[in-house]
This record gives structure tokens, C-alpha cells and sequence, in this order.
């Protein structure tokens, strides 16, 4: 490969950095953004994002399709990157990595659930032939278990793990991280449908086909038959009009959901707090219990 040909498949690449640039003005605080972001503003090669786009256009797709994907490429491999370097700084860098590498399968896995509980917009015979349209509360706890409360978990984890705390501590704040990590969904969920000012978009669950939100749930146990499959036919229609939104919505609040849902919130933050007795006194100690109240106080 001559000297020339690598640069022109390193502009190809590059063309997927103000996509990446962009989505991380969008999705990240302005405090962070500098730090996200540097890494993709220094030049490099992009070799993985022009797979990405000669893969499609060798395929036959148009290269402008490919441009986001590639991003998305980029950007797994770079975060890898960051991540491996951090790590390699850290006491305890070997327990780091575990935890580190066992939640992100977790995640994965959740992510995949969360898919299986969608209810329309995506026909990929996976998604099709293993869509699970009558999920238990039960399911509904590994997925967002996997997806939610196992980034939390991980957090009480290597913060233990950075103090070279023992592991009876390790344990502990690990299981505060996870009950204050299943609050905190539950609670999010809802919010989305049952919250009225919350500087986010309302119902997205219903707009996005989500069966695996809690409240949603939790309403269809009270609601009569009729009501119950009109609920899941918004929620599997293709396109969920303003006054179908509504009206699952209105469906929703005339249930007992939000109040069970804030008790199992609830539950769940006091298990969180109950696990921070191993602690010694301290106004750290307070300041993760105070964290954990904040789950579930919230208004957004």
C-alpha cells in the first residue's frame, strides 16, 4: 500500500469524526465534553471506521449510509482504548477490569431484552420469532437489571476496589449500587409515563413499543380485558399517534401503577441504604445514602 493510498483511506475514515463530535455535544454534560472529545479530535487513523464504509460501498450501499455506523465503530474502539489506559493506572487494576468487562456483557444482554420487549418498528427475524409479548415482572427485573442496576452495582464495586477495602465492603457497595440501580429505573420508568414535567420527551416507552417498563406492567394487572389489549395495540402499533398517547396514557393513571411502583422504589432504596451498615461513619456514608434518596425523590 503505497503512502498515498493509506491517506485516502484515512480521510475516508475521518469523515465519521464530526458525526462523533456531534453526538457528544448532544449526549454528555458540558463539564465532560472536552474530555470525551479529545481524543477524537486528535488525528488518527480511522482505519476501522473506513471498513466500516468500503465494506458498504463494496456491498453496493452508498457511502453517506455507512458514515454513522462507522462512527459507532470508532467509537468502541477508541472508548476500549481509553478504558484499557485507565485502567492500567489503577490499584486493584485486575478487579477493575472483571468488574468492568462482566457488566458491559450484562449490558449487552439487557440490551438485547430490552429488544425482545419491544412490541413493533423492527423486523429482524431474531427480533420477530423471539419477541416476548407477555413478559412477568420478573422479566422485566433481569432486563433492567442487566441494562440499569449492574452499571450502578459496578460503580459501589470499584470504588471499593479503589480504596483496597475488604471484601465484605466490596460486596456491600456493590449491593447498594444494585438496589439503588433498580430505584432508580423504576422510577424512571415512571416518570416517562406518568410524569408531567420532566424536561423529557413524554411516554417515549409507549412511542418506542416498550412493554419493559414498569408502570406499563404494573397497569395492565388492574386493567379489565378490553382495556388491557387496547393498551398492548397502541404499544404494538407502528406509529403511536398524539391521541393514542394519550389515551395509554390516561389508561395508565387510572390504575394504581405510579403508587406501586414508587413502593417498590421505595423498597428498594431502603435495601440500598441497609446494605451501607457495614460502613464506618462517615460524611461519605451520608452522602450515599442522601445519593440514593435523591432516586427516588426526583422529578425527571
Amino acid at each position: 500500500m503505497s503512502p498515498s493510498d493509506l491517506a485516502r483511506f484515512i480521510r475516508l475514515g475521518q469523515q465519521a469524526d464530526p458525526v462523533i463530535l456531534d453526538a457528544l455535544s448532544r449526549g454528555a454534560p458540558s463539564e465532560f465534553r472536552p474530555a470525551l472529545s479529545y481524543h477524537f479530535e486528535v488525528a488518527g487513523k480511522r482505519m476501522r471506521a473506513a471498513m466500516v464504509v468500503l465494506s458498504c460501498a463494496a456491498a453496493g450501499g452508498r457511502v453517506e449510509r455507512a458514515i454513522k455506523p462507522a462512527a459507532v465503530v470508532e467509537m468502541i474502539h477508541n472508548y476500549s482504548l481509553v478504558m484499557d489506559d485507565l485502567i492500567e493506572d489503577l490499584p486493584a487494576n485486575r478487579n477493575v477490569r472483571k468488574v468492568a468487562v462482566k457488566t458491559m456483557k450484562e449490558i449487552i444482554d439487557g440490551e438485547r431484552l430490552d429488544l425482545l420487549l419491544e412490541q413493533a418498528g423492527r423486523t429482524d427475524p431474531y427480533l420477530m420469532k423471539n419477541r416476548i409479548s407477555n413478559p412477568t415482572f420478573k422479566t422485566y427485573l433481569d432486563m433492567v437489571g442487566k441494562k440499569t442496576a449492574s452499571l450502578f452495582k459496578a460503580a459501589g464495586q470499584i470504588g471499593a476496589y479503589a480504596a483496597n477495602a475488604e471484601t465484605r465492603i466490596v460486596n456491600a457497595l456493590g449491593t447498594y449500587g444494585w438496589k439503588a440501580g433498580l430505584a432508580f429505573q423504576v422510577m424512571d420508568d415512571v416518570l416517562d409515563i406518568c410524569g408531567e414535567k420532566t424536561g423529557k420527551q413524554q411516554a417515549k416507552d409507549i412511542i418506542e413499543h416498550k412493554l419493559g417498563n414498569a408502570a406499563i406492567l404494573i397497569a395492565l394487572r388492574f386493567l379489565s380485558r378490553k382495556d388491557r389489549e387496547e393498551l398492548k395495540k397502541i404499544i404494538g402499533s407502528e406509529r403511536v399517534s398524539t391521541q393514542m398517547l394519550k389515551k395509554a396514557r390516561s389508561m395508565v393513571n387510572k390504575t394504581p401503577a405510579e403508587r406501586e411502583c414508587r413502593e417498590i422504589a421505595m423498597k428498594y432504596l431502603e435495601d440500598a441504604k441497609a446494605s451501607l451498615s457495614v460502613l464506618k461513619p462517615s460524611p461519605f456514608k451520608d452522602a450515599l445514602s442522601d445519593l440514593a434518596d435523591q432516586v427516588v425523590a426526583r422529578s425527571y
